[in-house]
């Protein structure tokens, strides 16, 4: 088993498990971004581009600046990946939105990652049906009211159940005072 720092997790135990899981996710993820030639962050964009979005709403997503943005977008202009257009309900907008090879990549990204993951491949479809549902039991617990009283000291907790909330704050917890943090008002 790797070794992953869980302090005062036992060795085997399921937070370590979960580490090494995650490092060995993180691994196999970054190879493959290095064959697209493409940057963590730069992934993000292509995920977050469901359909054509304002760029000021994708900072926000991303909680970065206007200028980390637009050279980012540049990149993946250049590379045919993503597009600008003019929103057609204010022209001063501008939208990013995917183009049919952005579409590809990130696609293959997708639905690649796991395929190349060591070990997944060696568990039999028992196992794998085994571990589809306890990780969907994990996952079936977002957050809400018991995830924000437990929530670690100077996290941000999620927001009430039934409050909408964006693709990436599904994933992320920032830090309070963080200068990334977004500047939202609930």
């Amino acid at each position: 088993m790797e070794h992953v720092n869980a302090p005062g997790a036992p060795e085997g135990s399921v937070e370590q498990l979960l580490l090494a899981l995650h490092e060995r996710m993180r691994v196999t993820f970054f190879a493959r971004l290095a064959a697209e030639q493409l940057t963590p962050p730069q992934f993000l964009i292509l995920r977050l581009l469901d359909e054509p979005r304002p760029m000021s709403a994708l900072c926000q997503d991303l909680f970065c600046d206007a200028s980390n943005l637009t050279g980012m977008a540049d990149r993946l202009g250049e590379r045919g990946l993503v597009e600008r257009r003019p929103d057609p309900r204010d022209r001063r907008v501008r939208l990013l939105a995917l183009t049919a090879k952005g579409r590809r990549v990130r696609a293959r990204l997708e639905r690649g990652m796991l395929p190349d993951l060591p070990g997944l491949r060696a568990l039999g479809d028992d196992d794998r049906a085994e571990l589809g549902r306890l990780l969907a039991a994990v996952l079936a617990h977002p957050g809400g009211s018991a995830a924000t009283a437990s929530a670690p000291p100077g996290t941000a907790a999620a927001p009430p159940a039934g409050e909408r909330r964006t693709r990436l704050e599904k994933r992320t917890i920032v830090p309070k005072g963080s200068r990334n943090a977004p500047s939202r008002t609930p």
